[in-house]
């Protein structure tokens, strides 16, 4: 049987299959340049549906006793699926206008999702906005500071007057971005991908004293197809990497996807229990 073609809220056809987790291939764009964009009309942030699940993940935490992190797309990873990345990174040199109007109406939307979320009583706000492959960024630090880093230092400040911490998932080697990153004034960065060269004790090292880092705990390969006790020796690591001082959250370097057997998941969470309490013996 074919696998289901759907159009999303943003106009993204997009198309189910076993191995896009954890989003939909999108197989065509609502829009391809200016004029298209003259005639878009941005997804509605006040949708109740939107919330419907993280109401309930609210309740779930205060009966557990947990935290609860909003999560919302960022401005570049929102702005390039209406238009696709290549066509979208060829016109950060043909129509600049055009870059910037979008991912200005993309971060007016994030922002918006983030002040409900915010106001239903989340911990913090995730923005998930991935800036790099496995071998590079995806667009040079010139373009970086010319197009998302207006954007970040924005939603920054808008989050933080909203009373919750701002955090930035971005997987990907995107080490030499992370200065201007750090600098816009996020308060955590996620999740330290191993696979594409992020080194956690240089991150520590130089940002350790400013911002939050979590993740590091190889998802690729340990996780997947190690042991428990591999599993437990690469938190054993990160935790005497990072943990010494504060400001370390331990996690895996991406997700915790369907590869992953439970078995992995649980040495995760019991080496961290074991070796994660302060002060750090490691």
């Amino acid at each position: 049987m074919k696998d289901p073609v759907y159009i999303d809220e943003w106009g993204i056809t997009r198309q189910i299959t076993a191995g896009t987790w954890p989003m939909d291939a999108g197989i065509s764009t609502p829009m391809q340049d200016a004029a298209d964009w003259a005639n878009y009309r941005m997804p509605d942030p006040d949708a109740g549906f939107r919330y419907t699940g993280l109401r309930e993940a609210l309740k779930r935490a205060g009966e557990y006793g947990m935290g609860a992190i909003g999560n919302v797309r960022g401005p570049y990873s929102a702005a390039w699926q209406l238009f696709d990345l290549e066509n979208f990174s060829c016109m950060l040199f043909t129509d600049p206008d055009v870059v910037h109007a979008s991912l200005t109406a993309c971060t007016d939307f994030s922002l918006a999702c983030a002040r409900h979320m915010a106001e239903m009583g989340v911990d913090a706000i995730l923005y998930s906005d991935d800036y790099g492959s496995s071998a590079a960024p995806l667009m040079s630090p010139a373009q970086f500071r010319t197009f998302i880093v207006p954007q970040l230092t924005r939603i920054c400040a808008e989050t933080k007057k909203m009373g919750v911490p701002m955090l930035l998932h971005s997987d990907g080697c995107i080490r030499i971005l992370v200065d201007d990153i750090v600098q816009c004034g996020i308060n955590g960065l996620h999740p330290i991908e191993r696979i594409s060269g992020m080194d956690l004790a240089d991150i520590k090292s130089n940002f350790g004293r400013q911002i939050t880092i979590f993740g590091n705990v190889d998802n690729t390969e340990t996780l997947v197809n190690g042991t428990p006790a591999d599993v437990e020796a690469m938190v054993r690591e990160c935790i005497r990497i990072a943990g010494p001082g504060g400001g370390y959250c331990l996690g895996s370097d991406h997700s915790v996807h369907d590869d992953v057997p439970n078995r992995n998941v649980f040495a995760l969470y019991e080496a961290g229990r074991k070796y994660g309490r302060y002060p750090i013996g490691l």
